[in-house]
């Protein structure tokens, strides 16, 4: 570590401990992964200080928000502001900020959260001046390196190779999304109105960019256990998006949360106030623990919609019979739910894309002369689930809706509709739910379906709504306009319409949706003819594992249906089953039931495959950030090669008697695999069984030995007396051991360490 760095970060909290300046952590009993951040404001320089001593970590930044001026932005940094006070009590620090012309006054609130496990940012901007204020967004937190100050940034111990992985969090369901590598060399992030630029959102296929994760991230040193997790938690106003880049010499690194800058703004009279989305700021030695910690927080803030009946098993018909799907292979697959499927627990049939004449007429094509509502009858008479696909915001360009209405649509600046163009489909208009009209038809096309009889709903591309643009309520912004497209959609459904999101920010939709996609298309019409692809597989996986953390704590993860006909071995369908149903959510499958061969459906059928799929709750990648490499492809099609990787073991606590552990082995080689099972509770008897071939499972030395062949899985089901064994990792599990976090100590063994 560099020590000018540190001298500052000391000076600053001797500072804060001899005068008051700042919130100091009470000794609060707390989980021994998660790490405690002492923190302060400095109100001498306008920063704001973090860190945790023991773990090497450290941060000096500030706050930034940005107001439209003619001809472009206006940043004012908080180390700009001549008037600056702080209000302490125990477990908050408010900091007021004002007396800076032509910038609105600031609000920048510290509270510890639940023992002081971490920490919760709100910010709020008020506008003193006597003239309209236009804001289009803020950098609620800004560790810049490059900063006039020189010493701004985030330090980790252990990083003397220059090197961080970062968790990339794509913006919606199928955006890239695992752990990255950035290294002090690459390029730096692009600029654009003074900040880093958002990219992958809205219809930006391919804008993806190594460094830039939406709605959160968590930064990880090749060299410390510990990680530290930022994230927006919630998105009621703005878009949020994380930028990490290395700077100048490479020993700090710079790191900014940004809410907004992506195209909206906020108009503020004279005398009212703008109130940012709430910021997580935390560090834990577990990713699993400090990632579902995260979640578990912005949980506390926006409750999840839990579905309280039994979850969707069933079968889907878009990667069999894609657009081309008729009325008899709704039928034949229905049938064969329904005499061969249901004993096992399969309860659903859901009719996808296909059987309506254009985007946003909701209605049967003639490929299905019985209507949907026969449709739906006739699944429902047999006890199953009828489930359909719709894309909610979405409308064909040569449809009469948007001729005859056009003001029923987004528009951008110049009074043209917005067009949203999709890679190999048609081009469509979007709803503007901030129109009394378009939200009265939209509630109708909802309100349809369900008096049709549906019992499932799957909202596709529902990001549209989430577009920037010209609304018929001016004042309202894109995320807000998303929450009352969802609202709309949810009233009109009823509580007994389970919901499943797909094509949808990931954030924004917490609180909307019973599950939700967790990655790309496992296949694609245009590609392969439509049959599955293993690296599809891979990408998948991928997305899922890293996404671990939203499964139970916001919604159901779905992984897309379950492929398992040829192209795909029949180990790589092993191992498409395995990790469909480790996600812990909805379970589909996606081929023609009736003409699959009898071996592979067996796969499907499992028992243990089944006992899982019961047990409703994520698995966890134990080895979540050895997967990150730099590779960041925006759409599987794109990896050509195959070069993408995935975690590859997981865990699933199945209760007081069973765990399951899964072994994937992505690479095109053989590969040893070894772990400690000490874990697993060596007091207790318990035997290991691999699922599929029945082998009984050796531990050797506490550890377990294995060797896969390429393009395999050994999925184990370890037994184990009561009680369950503790592993950090889970979620409800009690902590080991307890620690306290001390500022005094810090502070003494940080002079130490600098005189």
């Amino acid at each position: 570590m560099r020590k000018p760095f540190f001298l500052t970060l000391s000076v600053l909290l001797v500072f804060h401990l001899m005068f008051g300046c700042g919130g100091e952590s009470e000794k609060m009993e707390t989980p021994i992964t998660a790490v405690p951040l002492d923190y302060f404001i400095d109100t001498q320089n306008g920063g704001f200080v973090f860190g945790s001593e023991d773990q090497g970590l450290a941060g000096v930044g500030h706050v930034r928000i940005a107001v439209s001026q003619p001809g472009g932005v206006a940043w004012f940094s908080s180390n700009e502001y001549p008037n600056q006070v702080t209000n302490i009590i125990p477990d908050r620090t408010t900091w007021i900020l004002s007396g800076k012309s032509g910038a609105p006054d600031l609000e920048f609130k510290v509270i510890q959260g639940s023992n002081s496990e971490y920490l919760q940012i709100s910010f709020k901007a008020t506008n003193s001046t006597n003239s309209e204020m236009i804001i289009p967004g803020a950098e609620i937190l800004s560790f810049e390196s490059e900063s006039s100050s020189g010493n701004e940034g985030i330090d980790f111990a252990g990083n003397e190779e220059n090197e961080l992985s970062i968790l990339h969090n794509g913006y919606q369901s199928w955006s890239f999304t695992g752990p990255i590598k950035i290294s002090f060399g690459d390029p730096g992030l692009p600029r654009e109105a003074g900040t880093f630029q958002s990219g992958g959102d809205n219809d930006d296929w391919f804008g993806d960019q190594p460094g830039l994760s939406w709605w959160m991230t968590a930064l990880k040193s090749p060299h410390s256990p510990l990680i530290l997790i930022m994230g927006a938690l919630s998105a009621n106003l703005f878009k949020t998006y994380l930028g990490v880049e290395f700077k100048d010499d490479a020993e700090l690194v710079d790191l900014r949360v940004v809410e907004g800058m992506t195209g909206d703004r906020v108009t503020l009279a004279p005398g009212e106030s703008l109130e940012f989305d709430p910021v997580y700021l935390g560090a834990d030695q577990d990713p699993v623990a400090g990632l579902n910690r995260y979640a578990r927080a912005a949980a506390e803030i926006t409750p999840p919609l839990v579905w309280k009946g039994d979850r969707p098993w069933g079968w889907a018909s878009w990667y069999y019979y894609y657009s081309q799907v008729k009325e008899e292979d709704i039928l034949e697959n229905f049938n064969f739910v329904r005499e061969e499927l249901s004993t096992y627990g399969f309860n659903l049939v859901q009719l996808d894309d296909g059987y309506m004449p254009r985007w946003g007429e909701w209605t049967n094509n003639q490929k299905f002369p019985s209507g949907l509502d026969a449709v739906a009858g006739e699944i429902e008479s047999a006890g199953l689930w009828p489930g359909i696909w719709i894309a909610p915001f979405l409308v064909s360009m040569d449809s009469d809706l948007v001729d005859d209405h056009p003001d029923w649509f987004l528009h951008d600046q110049n009074g043209d509709l917005i067009a949203n163009q999709q890679p190999l489909r048609a081009t469509h208009a979007i709803l503007d739910v901030t129109h009394p009209d378009a939200e009265t038809w939209l509630s109708g096309v909802i309100g349809g379906i369900r008096d049709a009889g549906f019992r499932m709903l799957k909202i596709d591309f529902i990001f549209a709504e989430a577009f920037e643009g010209v609304h018929h309520d001016p004042k309202i912004t894109s995320m807000q306009a998303y929450h009352r497209g969802l609202e709309i959609i949810r009233k009109a459904a009823g509580e007994d319409m389970f919901i499943l999101a797909c094509g949808a920010p990931m954030l924004p939709t917490l609180g909307h949706a019973h599950a939700f996609r967790t990655g790309p298309d496992i296949a694609y019409e245009a590609v392969g003819g439509g049959n599955p692809s293993y690296n599809f597989l891979v990408h998948e996986a991928r997305n899922t594992a890293s996404r671990f953390f939203t499964g139970g704590n916001w919604f159901l993860n779905d992984p897309d249906q379950l492929l398992l006909r040829d192209p795909l071995t029949l180990e790589e369908a092993k191992m498409f089953a395995v990790a469909n149903v480790m996600a812990g959510g909805v379970f589909l499958l996606g081929d023609n039931l009736a003409s699959l061969e009898e071996g592979r459906l067996k796969i499907a059928t499992d028992p243990v495959i089944l006992e899982i799929a019961k047990i409703g709750k994520p698995a966890v990648p134990l080895d979540l950030f050895d997967a990150a490499s730099q590779n960041l492809f925006s759409s599987p099609v794109m990896d050509l090669a195959g070069e993408s990787r995935a975690p590859s073991i997981w865990w699933l606590a199945g209760g007081d008697q069973a765990g399951y552990l899964a072994f994937f082995n992505w690479r095109g080689e053989a590969r040893e695999f070894e772990i400690d099972t000490a874990w697993l509770s060596s007091s207790s008897p318990r035997e290991i069984t691999e699922v599929f071939s029945g082998e009984k499972i050796k531990v050797k030395d506490e550890k377990i030995s294995l060797r896969l062949e390429e393009h395999q899985v050994k999925f184990l089901k370890v037994e184990y007396k009561a009680p369950e064994p503790f592993f950090p990792s889970e979620p409800d599990s009690p902590p080991s051991q307890e620690k306290k976090s001390d500022l005094y100590l810090f502070l003494t063994q940080l002079v130490k360490i600098l005189f």
